[in-house]
């Protein structure tokens, strides 16, 4: 749990996710959450785990959005580079394992650049607010 708090609660971290702080509880919240809805829809999200340390350095995975899926990757900021290989990865999954016809992506409008989610094959497709704040949303077609 403390990882995973430790990934999560970040400040560049927690400006991304709607939230202005991650507690403890949010971190319990959160697994619980992930645990439900891998039962409720056989597809959900992962811890991220560093391979030299063996320690969780964020979570991705999927959660449902309106009927579709939801693709999330929420890494502590040291690890950012980790991220394109986690979508490339989640995206294999989303096709060839769950047989997902498509994806969406949320992400705030506070993030600085869109470039590579678009270059994956995600278009733009409108913005939805999610805790009092707007993400642009972006689909896949699988």
């Amino acid at each position: 749990m403390q990882d995973l708090y430790n990934a999560l609660s970040d400040e560049q971290v927690c400006k991304h996710m709607a939230t202005e702080k991650i507690t403890y509880d949010d971190c319990d919240t959160i697994i619980i959450e992930s645990i439900n809805h891998w039962r409720e829809h056989s597809i959900g999200s992962y811890a991220v785990i560093d391979s030299k340390s063996n320690r969780i350095i964020g979570w991705a995975g999927f959660k449902t959005l309106n009927g579709d899926f939801e693709l999330l990757i929420v890494l502590s900021p040291k690890y950012r580079g980790l991220g394109k290989e986690i979508y490339e990865n989640l995206i294999s999954k989303a096709k060839n394992e769950f047989f997902l016809k498509k994806i969406y992506i949320l992400l705030p409008t506070t993030r600085k650049s869109f470039g590579y989610v678009k270059k994956l094959g995600f278009k733009y497709c409108g913005e939805e607010i999610y805790k009092k704040m707007l993400f642009k949303k972006f689909i896949k077609e699988l």
